[in-house]
């Protein structure tokens, strides 16, 4: 039994690369990252969401582009092609402070009661934690009502009595 060098197993190579400020990044904490449909990276910073196309960054912010807050820490995407950006103060926390809706098309940033209306069941600031399930639908709850969106918004209500618990 005799072995070549050609065949014994090599090491992989791992290229990486690193893109900071200097190279157009709006914030060095970046809170969070999504892939759009078209390949496009997202990133959630505490300036702004910035949409990388694998050379450039493009910066959208509160000043520039009317987001809530520019701070993002978290970006999900619905089945229409809209991406929810979440403000909740930190990536650790569920609990809401604001939602904006971003047209990927057009790049118009609408704010959840502004692109929803009347229809809305809650303030974006009573949902305590939130999720998003494989069809695309989300979850959120409040302190007494789960709310499911689907494309429109369904509500149960729900009661934690847990004082009766204790």
């Amino acid at each position: 039994w005799q072995r070549s060098a050609e065949a014994e197993a090599q090491e992989p190579t791992l290229q990486t690369q690193f893109w900071g400020i200097e190279d157009g990044l709006s914030h060095r904490d970046v809170q969070c990252i999504h892939q759009d449909r078209q390949g496009f990276i997202w990133l959630g910073t505490k300036y702004g969401l910035n949409r990388f196309d694998g050379y450039h960054f493009k910066w959208f912010t509160q000043e520039k582009n009317g987001l809530q807050s520019n701070e993002i820490n978290f970006i999900e995407e619905d089945p229409n092609g809209k991406m929810w950006l979440f403000q909740t103060g930190t990536f650790f926390s569920k609990q809401v402070k604001s939602i904006d809706i971003f047209d990927l098309e057009t790049h118009e940033v609408r704010s959840l009661a502004a692109t929803f209306g009347e229809t809305v069941p809650f303030k974006a600031n009573e949902v305590q934690t939130f999720a998003q399930n494989n069809l695309g639908h989300f979850v959120f709850m409040t302190e007494n009502r789960l709310i499911i969106w689907t494309g429109k918004f369904e509500v149960f209500p729900i009661s934690l009595d847990l004082k009766s618990k204790l």
